[in-house]
């Protein structure tokens, strides 16, 4: 969960950075489970991680 503001404090699922640029400190997306319609991509993942996100779940 990542919370985002000084005086005005909001909570998101998730924060992100475009992709193939990378984190650069001034365009952060920030955004919620539920505004998900569609993953394209998952990314890296290792048995580990799977796992883990089965436990979750």
């Amino acid at each position: 969960m990542v919370l985002v503001g000084d005086d005005d404090e909001r909570y998101f699922d998730y924060g992100t950075c475009a992709f193939p640029e990378g984190f650069d400190g001034r365009s952060l997306v920030y955004f919620n489970h539920d505004d998900i319609i569609e993953v394209i991509l998952k990314g890296l993942a290792d048995d580990d991680e799977r796992l883990k996100a089965e436990e979750l779940n």
